[in-house]
């Protein structure tokens, strides 16, 4: 997988255990073994390397744009109500 994506095993490591990818097993070897999602999010890795940015700030990065979107996601229904929509749960 490092040689595939151009990447060290260090960082496929680091990746792993930052939650950047989820690998379904590992050989007896060691290595891990992942599905296709993981192709999107290495490729990332790889394309912002040139950016020198440490993936530990990736990381950090990733998890502050995830809690934001959480937010926008959980005040959807609230705006629907707002705007006159009908709230699944009153029914």
């Amino acid at each position: 997988m490092a040689q595939r994506f151009e990447l060290t095993v260090q960082t496929i490591h680091v990746s792993g255990d930052g939650g950047l990818i989820q690998p379904i097993s590992r050989r007896e070897s060691g290595d891990r073994l992942c599905r296709g999602e993981v192709f999107a999010p290495l490729t990332l890795i790889r394309t912002l390397k040139v950016t020198d940015i440490p993936l530990q700030d990736l990381i950090r990065i990733r998890d502050s744009w995830l809690g934001h979107l959480h937010q926008e996601l959980n005040a959807l229904p609230s705006s629907w109500e707002d705007c006159g929509g009908r709230n699944p749960s009153a029914a």
